[in-house]
């Protein structure tokens, strides 16, 4: 998912190429993992690639969470399941970091995005990436 850095809007003679409103690209790779146990759920792993498409080095956190069927974030927790997680990472201009995870099929619907700052603390969660779903499972 890559929001285009060239929008033309052409106005008396004026050519305007707004910036995207994210300094960073964020994609994501699923891929369900074989388990021993045919009646669980199965697991996850989950790949996000992230890209500093500005011109500066900034830090970010990477945040990775589990929402209800109402669409409001959850705590959850158990085996290879515990939302929402967080990764931090310092990312030079045009580098990319990668960040692969792992999570029960049991959660219905995860979501990934990254924020300014080196942990939730110090974070004015200002967006650095568009919201990318994850995972979406219809109830069963």
């Amino acid at each position: 998912m890559k929001y285009s850095d060239y929008i033309f809007a052409n106005t008396n003679n004026l050519t305007v190429n707004p910036k995207s409103p994210y300094d960073f690209t964020l994609d994501v790779t699923v891929n369900r993992i074989p388990v021993f146990n045919p009646t669980g759920p199965g697991l996850v792993r989950v790949t996000m690639e992230l890209t500093n498409e500005s011109e500066e080095t900034q830090d970010i956190v990477v945040i990775l969470a589990a929402y209800d069927k109402n669409g409001s974030m959850i705590n959850a927790k158990g085996q290879f399941t515990y939302f929402p997680r967080y990764f931090n990472r310092r990312v030079a201009p045009g580098a990319s970091v990668e960040i692969t995870t792992m999570f029960s099929l049991y959660m219905k619907s995860v979501k990934a995005f990254a924020c300014d700052g080196t942990s939730l603390e110090n974070s004015t969660l200002t967006p650095k990436t568009p919201v990318v779903q994850v995972l979406r499972l219809l109830d069963r």
